[in-house]
């Protein structure tokens, strides 16, 4: 048990390592895709996709955690494992799989920061040559 305080009082019940994993997956949750968080290459096949996800379930499901005081790492957990759910979930259908792979390769095809991709502005049509008279037909 640590000395480190949950904000009512009374000390956390996690060990260094426990805490520092947490709060390495918790950083990463808003950035990594579902393949860096399940720690396993673009191209794995879904064995390897589930053996990932079951062997970070082991270590993240709340339930491991379950009769331990967590201060404020409890609502991390719970996104944690919730996060490596919804990867699980995508990356093992083949069909959202399909799509998201879709979505990530967009997300590299976007031009550089700073850079628009918005087409500029059609340009105003050349003023008409009022010197050339009309001939009526």
């Amino acid at each position: 048990m640590s000395g480190d305080q949950k904000p009512g009082g009374g000390p956390i019940d996690l060990g260094e390592e426990d805490r520092a994993a947490i709060d390495h997956y918790h950083g990463r949750l808003m950035t990594a895709t579902h393949y860096e968080l399940l720690g396993v290459a673009r191209d794995a096949d879904r064995k390897t996709i589930r053996d990932a996800y079951f062997a970070l379930s082991r270590r993240f499901h709340p339930d491991v955690f379950y009769k331990r005081e967590l201060g404020l790492y409890k609502p991390r957990i719970n996104e944690i494992f919730h996060a490596f759910t919804r990867a699980y979930d995508v990356l093992s259908n083949a069909r959202q799989r399909a799509g998201y792979d879709l979505h990530l390769a967009s997300l590299q095809s976007e031009p550089p920061s700073g850079i628009s991709s918005v087409p500029p502005p059609p340009r105003p049509p050349a003023a008409a040559n009022t010197s050339t008279p009309v001939r009526a037909p």
